[in-house]
């Protein structure tokens, strides 16, 4: 990483332009990112630019209360910014993505992997491979969710995925995940690009997806066009609520429930 801080308070770190750190060793690890955390709070990562790089931000161990705001993140191989488990409490806000996910498709633009109690919030996502917000909880003996996803406007995501979502979390085995909040998002064209022997087809897109048993979310407010396989999907949870959301020219189903 060009950027290594750990166990480290209160570093800022501002006006940068980190490119062309991109690498084919690692998709998703701490020493291929341009700026690594680790185990650190009150770090501030603000109005940088990162082009051409393999991960953007990646931060993990037991970081909490870090900002990363206002920066332009362009043609990343992974994830631009993502919270590894243990992380809790950090602000994602204001940054521009662009083309994230190149070579590595299957994570977010903004990755929460085993994660607590941040807050994602007023990011331009467009033009990515994968999802534009995606998070995973799979460990029950990990306190993880409960992360709260606003005021996000996510463009032509899902690029080179199907049975993807602009805003995508999946609980698997941990029921114990706490429910999310994602209100007020702007989710425009989903994507969903999937194979056959004959070529490529239209693989499933949707808006808000709620995978294996993701539940108690609240899901509220978002505007949600143009997916062609549900705006909404629950698979197999419980006690989400939906409500208060505009749902415009899906071709299949405005909201689905799937078990």
């Amino acid at each position: 990483s060009p950027i290594n801080i750990s166990g480290a308070q209160n570093i800022t770190i501002s006006g940068l332009t980190i490119a062309d750190a991109a690498t084919t060793s690692e998709n998703q690890s701490f020493n291929t990112a341009a700026i690594n955390i680790v185990n650190s709070s009150g770090i501030v990562v603000d109005s940088n630019h990162f082009t051409n790089v393999a991960q953007g931000v990646f931060i993990s161990g037991a970081s909490s209360h870090n900002t990363i705001s206002n920066n332009n993140f362009s043609y990343v191989w992974s994830s631009a910014v993502t919270l590894e488990s243990g992380t809790s409490n950090n602000l994602v806000t204001n940054n521009s993505i662009t083309s994230s996910n190149e070579v590595f498709v299957g994570l977010g633009a903004i990755f929460m992997d085993e994660s607590l109690a941040n807050t994602i919030s007023h990011n331009l996502i467009q033009n990515v491979a994968g999802a534009g917000i995606s998070e995973v909880n799979y460990n029950p003996n990990n306190s993880s969710g409960g992360n709260t996803i606003e005021y996000n406007s996510i463009l032509h995501s899902g690029q080179q995925t199907s049975d993807v979502g602009a805003i995508y979390v999946f609980a698997g085995p941990d029921l114990n995940a706490l429910g999310d909040i994602i209100r007020y998002n702007n989710i425009v064209d989903a994507g969903g690009l999937g194979t056959t022997a004959g070529g490529f087809i239209a693989g499933n897109s949707i808006g808000i997806y709620l995978d294996d048993h993701t539940s108690n979310a609240q899901v509220y407010g978002n505007f949600i066009k143009n997916n062609s396989y549900a705006d909404v999907l629950i698979h197999g949870g419980n006690k989400n609520n939906l409500s208060g959301n505009i749902i415009v020219g899906n071709s299949q189903a405005g909201v689905r429930l799937d078990q």
